[in-house]
């Protein structure tokens, strides 16, 4: 293929300064792909470059990176990602959030790779982008209102009632009333969330970033098409990734309850009574009504639709219900047993415009103080926090999206609010480097998962990295003593089938190869591994989750890079990309006063054993193993053992000095 036949990238960034209200035009060039994978990876070492730790993530001088990758909106599959990257408002680090739907792609059809925000705004606004440019438009009228209403609002201004034709990503009251982890949300249930990119919005008055455009996807090559057709057809071969077609993650919830590692009651119990009955994967199932939808050019459409047809919340549908998350989140942490409540709370978020995770972490937070009667009614505004009062929870979610009586505290997230409330409140913090956690109690969950949870340098959860199954097991009976040789089978079969280096599977699974997620022998090379292939991923505008069922691997990544570039790129090439762009993260966060010290979790797991279910009186964290996992870590990394910084060695090999 020749090199003119690159025409992916539309190789546009648009810079608007919101006060001035000028955009301007930066031209990009082959080489930021060839290093940075584009998007996220770009975005992150401009922010790097560009920012300091004087600078306020709500202040003039942030800066905002909305951008998709260079596969965004094309014929690859999956290909509808767009990250939002900024100083976190939540804890001052790099917040790196991504989305899906088909925003990210109708903006590379309107002719941008992103859009970066600069200054604030004199009065609310928001962006239209269209193939001829950008227009400032004014959004006072919509101020206030929540994210659904401003989509339907904007939608009936701009004559497409139906938002056939535009895409919105926009942010609602806990943005505008700078909730330190709102988020922007598109196209409704769609969150770029975790790093607190909504309150930055609210900071700069931007209300929405709206894309009108029917252009046709940018022009690709042959080569390009064909390499994209191969990793179509690989996910459609893959039994995993098929199975989120219907009914999403939902499979997790029983699996979670079989090994008792839930986040039950702000992680004081693994496991919950009545889970499978109330929340388990049969009951989250019945309430699938149908498809809705999917992210651009999807091969495994995961989002669903749930529907209540009796009771309290009858009338109430969801998108993306059957995913487990949110039913962990405020089934789990704050202990509410009805799906419809789990439910609703989660659409809540979307319309208050917060991150559901955070948000669900200080109400948890705050539950446990009520419980330990370190709050009492007075300070709660009346509302009993009992757990498993969904009323009560419903109440402070918009308490909290618009900072009123104690949601002015828990707004600000669980670090600064028990710096606020005193009291012996610390202990009941479940954040890492100021980020609540999300999922899974460490005592118990898969090593491997855990451990990216400490390594990621957003805070408290694995997401961008580890969230995947390189440690999975198909059933927990292979780990019995009679069950050796089928388990050696098995693990066998998985690990010769992996797209992974042959020197990596060694030191993940051993030779012959044993398939563990309960030890963490090997979870310190698979941490590293699937942290650089992810992030890489994310780079490209493509979504993680073909990557994260296994179903594709460096190898096609490679294959699809360089059928776009033109220009070979070896699958060793394709990972160091990611391995930049997390290197390049590491040293914004140790810029802002992170070390080795911040690689860690909780006091709670190191401390109380858990004292009910599958992990009753199982062993705490031990201290010891996580600091000998951080050597083998950093070393399979190429960072000082005693501070957690990249080596100049290691920085000069990624062309980072």
């Amino acid at each position: 293929m020749k090199k003119k036949d690159y025409m992916g990238y539309s190789n546009r960034i648009a810079h608007v300064d919101l006060e001035r209200r000028r955009v301007e035009f930066e031209e990009l060039n082959r080489s930021s792909i060839r290093k940075w994978g584009g998007g996220s990876g770009l975005a992150s070492s401009r922010l790097y470059d560009e920012l300091t730790p004087q600078t306020d993530p709500l202040g003039s001088e942030s800066v905002v990176w909305i951008t998709g990758g260079p596969m965004t909106g094309t014929v690859a599959p999956s290909s509808g990602r767009l990250s939002v990257v900024n100083k976190s408002a939540v804890n001052g680090l790099l917040g790196h959030s991504n989305t899906g739907g088909k925003f990210g792609a109708r903006l590379k059809h309107a002719g941008l790779d992103g859009v970066v925000l600069r200054g604030i705004s004199e009065n609310p606004v928001y962006l239209l982008v269209k193939p001829d440019g950008i227009e400032f438009r004014n959004a006072s009228h919509l101020w206030g209102k929540d994210i659904w209403e401003t989509e339907d609002k904007i939608g009936t201004e701009l004559n497409d009632p139906g938002l056939k034709r535009i895409k919105i990503m926009a942010i609602g009251p806990a943005g505008e009333k700078q909730v330190l982890f709102a988020c922007p949300i598109n196209e409704r249930y769609h969150a770029a969330a975790r790093g607190g990119a909504g309150a930055v919005w609210g900071s700069k008055k931007i209300k929405a970033i709206v894309v009108d455009s029917k252009n046709a996807p940018p022009f690709v090559s042959q080569d390009f098409q064909n390499a994209a057709i191969r990793a179509t057809k690989k996910i459609k071969n893959n039994t995993t990734c098929q199975n989120y077609r219907r009914y999403g993650s939902s499979n997790v919830s029983d699996y979670w309850d079989e090994i008792g590692c839930f986040s039950g009651k702000n992680y004081q119990f693994g496991s919950l009574p009545r889970w499978r009955e109330t929340r388990g994967t049969k009951q989250m199932k019945s309430f699938v009504t149908r498809s809705e939808g999917s992210c651009y050019r999807c091969p495994m459409p995961c989002f669903n639709q749930v529907e209540v047809t009796e009771g309290k919340y009858k009338g109430l549908k969801i998108t993306s219900g059957t995913f487990v998350q949110s039913v962990i989140a405020f089934g789990a942490k704050c202990g509410l047993e009805s799906l419809p409540a789990i439910w609703k709370c989660k659409e809540i978020c979307h319309r208050l415009g917060m991150d559901f995770d955070s948000a669900s972490g200080v109400i948890a937070f705050a539950m446990e103080l009520f419980e330990k009667q370190l709050l009492t009614l007075n300070d709660t505004d009346g509302l009993p926090l009992t757990w498993g009062n969904e009323t009560a929870v419903m109440k402070l979610l918009w308490k909290i999206a618009h900072r009123q009586g104690l949601g002015e505290v828990l707004a600000k997230g669980s670090v600064r609010a028990s710096k606020e409330l005193g009291l012996g409140t610390a202990p009941y913090v479940m954040a890492i480097k100021g980020l609540e956690m999300i999922s899974s109690d460490v005592r118990s969950a898969p090593r491997g998962w855990s451990l990216g949870s400490l390594t990621n340098s957003r805070g408290g959860d694995n997401l961008p990295g580890s969230h995947m199954k390189g440690d999975s097991l198909p059933a927990l009976h292979l780990l019995q003593p009679k069950n050796r040789a089928e388990w050696e089978a098995f693990s066998d079969k998985f690990v010769s089938e992996l797209d992974m280096f042959e020197n990596i599977k060694t030191a993940i699974y051993g030779n012959p190869p044993l398939v563990n997620p309960f030890t963490y022998r090997g979870k310190a090379m698979m941490t590293r591994w699937f942290e650089d292939l992810l992030y890489g991923v994310s780079a490209l505008g493509l979504c993680t989750f073909p990557a994260d069922k296994l179903a594709l691997g460096p190898t096609t990544y490679a294959d699809l890079l360089s059928a776009y570039l033109g220009e070979e790129i070896t699958p060793q090439e394709y990972m160091e990309i990611g391995e930049r762009i997390f290197n390049i993260q590491r040293l914004f966060v140790i810029r802002e006063g992170i070390s080795r010290k911040d690689d860690t979790w909780p006091d709670r797991f190191f401390k109380e054993k858990l004292p009910q279910g599958p992990a009753q009186g199982g062993e705490v964290v031990s201290r010891e193993t996580i600091e000998w996992v951080l050597d083998e870590y950093y070393d399979a990394r190429g960072w000082e053992k005693s501070s957690g910084r990249p080596s100049l060695k290691t920085l000069g090999r990624l062309g980072l000095v």
